[in-house]
């Protein structure tokens, strides 16, 4: 019994982590890219568009990254 509180606390653990790595490279990755000049790739005056991008494509980023810190995080606690 004990060892399943802890697989949950563990995944509790990893999930925790993810999220706010992910809320945290969302935010570095947005600012990032906005100082990238999209301008010239869209129309003038689309600078809602530019943003929802440039959002979108942060958050995917930093889902990535944070699905792959997890599953290295999860390779380092089983190996040890």
């Amino acid at each position: 019994m004990d060892l399943n509180i802890l697989a949950l606390d563990m995944n509790a653990f990893k999930i925790s982590w993810g999220l706010c790595l992910t809320v945290g490279l969302t935010v570095l990755l947005y600012y990032c890219f906005q100082r990238l000049d999209f301008s010239k790739l869209f129309k003038a005056n689309s600078t809602f568009q530019i943003k929802t991008i440039i959002l979108f494509i942060s958050l995917a980023i930093s889902i990535i990254c944070s699905i792959g810190f997890c599953m290295l995080l999860d390779v380092v606690i089983n190996f040890f």
